[in-house]
C-alpha cells in the first residue's frame, strides 16, 4: 500500500511537473505572440492611415530658396460674365496672401491667350499658388470667373511642368468647366541668390473714366 501510494504520488507530481511545463511553454508563447503582433502593428500603418494620410512634403533648408518660373498660357471654356455673351477676362496670382503678378486684361474672348511669364521667390513648398481669374468692368466691381490651385511640393525640380487646371467657383449654370493651361520651373537656390536677383511682379494700370465739371478725367485702376 505504501509503495503504490509512493507511485501514485510520483505518477502526479511528474504529471503536475509536465502540466506546469506546458503552462508555461503555452504563457511564453502567448507573450512572444502578443510582443510580435505590437512590433507589426507598430511598424505597420493600418490602411486607413494610408489612405487618409497625405504625402509627407519637403521643407526648405535654412539656407535655400526655390527660384519659381511660371507661364500663364491660356483659359478655355470660361464663364459668360457680360451681357454681350462673353467677358473680359485677367488672372491674379497668389502666393499664400500676397499678390505675386497680375496678368493683362484679354477683351470679349472665353478662350484667352496670355502667354504672360513672372518670376517668384517661394520659400515653402507647402504653401500653394492660387490664380484667381476675374472679369474687368468699367463700371462697377470685377466680377470672379474662377479659382484653380498649384500645389508645389508635388512638383518636380529643374523640368519643365505643364499642367491644365480646372477651375473651381466659377458660379455657371451651362454644365461646363472652365480651366487654365499653365508651365512652370522650380528650381532651388541658396538663399544668397535672392539677394542677387528681384523676381519680376506686374502690376497693370487700367485707366476709369468720370465725367465731372464738364470734362473727363483719368483715374488709375490697379489691378
Amino acid at each position: 500500500m505504501l509503495i503504490n501510494e509512493s507511485l501514485n504520488n510520483t505518477v502526479d507530481d511528474e504529471g503536475q511537473k509536465q502540466i506546469s511545463s506546458s503552462r508555461l511553454s503555452l504563457n511564453k508563447f502567448k507573450d512572444q505572440f502578443t510582443q510580435r503582433a505590437k512590433t507589426v502593428m507598430t511598424k505597420t500603418p493600418s490602411l486607413t492611415s494610408i489612405l487618409t494620410t497625405p504625402p509627407s512634403s519637403p521643407n526648405a533648408p535654412p539656407d535655400q530658396v526655390y527660384w519659381t518660373e511660371i507661364c500663364i498660357e491660356r483659359g478655355k471654356d470660361l464663364s459668360v460674365k457680360d451681357l454681350n455673351g462673353t467677358s473680359d477676362p485677367y488672372v491674379k496670382v497668389y502666393y499664400g496672401t500676397e499678390e505675386k503678378y497680375v496678368s493683362n486684361t484679354v477683351t470679349k474672348n472665353l478662350n484667352p491667350v496670355w502667354n504672360e511669364k513672372f518670376t517668384l521667390f517661394t520659400d515653402d513648398l507647402n504653401i500653394p499658388i492660387y490664380f484667381y481669374i476675374f472679369d474687368r468692368d468699367r463700371i462697377g466691381r470685377d466680377e470672379a470667373m474662377g479659382t484653380a490651385k498649384l500645389d508645389l511640393w508635388r512638383l518636380p525640380f529643374d523640368r519643365l511642368y505643364a499642367a491644365t487646371l480646372e477651375l473651381e467657383d466659377e458660379k455657371r449654370n451651362d454644365g461646363k468647366n472652365g480651366t487654365l493651361k499653365i508651365t512652370t520651373t522650380i528650381t532651388p537656390k541658396p538663399v544668397e541668390f535672392r539677394d542677387e536677383v528681384k523676381p519680376e511682379k506686374k502690376r497693370n494700370f487700367h485707366f476709369d473714366f468720370f465725367y465731372s465739371s464738364r470734362f473727363f478725367v483719368l483715374w488709375p485702376n490697379k489691378r
